[in-house]
């Protein structure tokens, strides 16, 4: 990742345009080769095998500022993201609710996820779960994949409990 690219993402930052905007200064302009380096490292994170927590903090850190996550419910644990009630579809609120998506699509990545939520349903151990998670991980986005955290969740409890 070249300085240039860092930069694009700094001037995208709705910090930085904050703090330009009030003439003020930024952190990336106090520590630009700290914010630079941090740029970067979430972006290789993207790449790295993540458990469920790391999953679901990940997945909140990069939706708190479209979705205007108040910082206690996120400290607690209780967030949950705006569902669409006729497609089961998480929407994200900075776009109005408008998801964007083709039908097909749409549908596409439903189905995935409903295969996935089934074969979840289905494992009869913990190491079955983490293996069906960790492959879905690379087949679904975001909000499908926070969908598929909650689901091997519960039934990571159904299994423990059986277990005791």
């Amino acid at each position: 990742m070249g300085r240039k690219e860092v930069e694009r993402i700094r001037d995208g930052s709705r910090g930085y345009q904050a703090a330009k905007k009030y003439k003020k200064e930024s952190t990336w302009d106090t520590d630009f080769v700290a914010m630079g380096l941090k740029t970067a490292i979430r972006r290789i994170c993207k790449f790295l095998p993540k458990s469920p927590e790391l999953a679901t903090a990940l997945a909140m850190d990069e939706q708190a500022g479209r979705q205007n996550l108040n910082l206690d419910d996120v400290i607690n644990g209780s967030y949950t993201p705006v569902v669409d009630k006729d497609t089961g579809e998480i929407v994200d609120v900075a776009d109005g609710g408008k998801t964007g998506n083709s039908n097909a699509a749409t549908s596409t990545k439903l189905e995935k996820l409903e295969k996935i939520v089934a074969a979840l349903r289905d494992a009869n151990s913990v190491e079955a779960l983490d293996e069906i998670y960790i492959r879905a991980e690379g087949d679904l986005d975001d909000a499908n994949l926070e969908i598929a955290m909650r689901e091997y969740r519960k039934c990571k409890d159904a299994i423990s409990n059986s277990l005791i």
